[in-house]
């Protein structure tokens, strides 16, 4: 049976958060029609969007691939959060990833870790610097090791977390390419 319209009961019942199931209630206290339009509208009001997808919408199919594309949406960044960090060799590699061989994909990312545990930073930008490309790696490397097994729960983290990396390189932009990924996948109606 295919996904029409969304309610609180529906949200409270997969453990959406109090204060989203609060503001949804105030923008639609009956139900809301799932349309796109109704999408964006939430987005717009600060909802967590991505949340409601991978726990309302997605198969474990639909789930997985979500990953494989977070996972290229935050590649170029964790490319410039390396460049930044002072590990410029690592940067092809990185850039060359290609997530459907997870197993490279995760050795690629040790070398990287490993590279920039062996560095000795002379400055604080420098050491923040490395600080945020580790982070980056460090979950990428997390999320490819784990995409074929996650549950709802981890494709939403995985989403934050490829937004959250991103965000710092690019803004909000992330969040709207994950929006548009969800809407076409799962269908969601005009």
């Amino acid at each position: 049976m295919k996904l029409t319209e969304i309610t609180e009961n529906a949200l409270r019942r997969r453990g959406a958060c109090s204060y989203q199931i609060d503001k949804f209630a105030q923008m639609f206290p009956e139900s809301m029609p799932l349309t796109q339009g109704n999408v964006w509208k939430c987005h717009e009001a600060g909802l967590d969007v991505i949340w409601g997808a991978c726990h309302l919408l997605m198969n474990k199919g639909q789930r997985k691939e979500f990953i494989y594309f977070t996972l290229r949406q935050r590649q170029p960044h964790i490319v410039k959060l390396l460049i930044g960090a002072g590990l410029k060799g690592h940067t092809e590699r990185v850039a060359e990833l290609d997530f459907a061989d997870l197993e490279e994909a995760e050795n690629v990312l040790d070398a990287a870790e490993r590279a920039m545990w062996a560095m000795q930073a002379a400055s604080g930008a420098e050491r923040a610097a490395r600080a945020d490309a580790e982070d980056a790696v460090r979950n990428a490397k997390r999320d490819a090791r784990a995409a074929a097994e996650w549950t709802v729960r981890d494709a939403a983290w995985n989403a934050w977390d490829a937004a959250g990396a991103a965000k710092r390189v690019a803004g909000d932009a992330e969040v709207k390419e994950q929006i548009r990924w969800c809407i076409k996948e799962c269908p969601i109606p005009d």
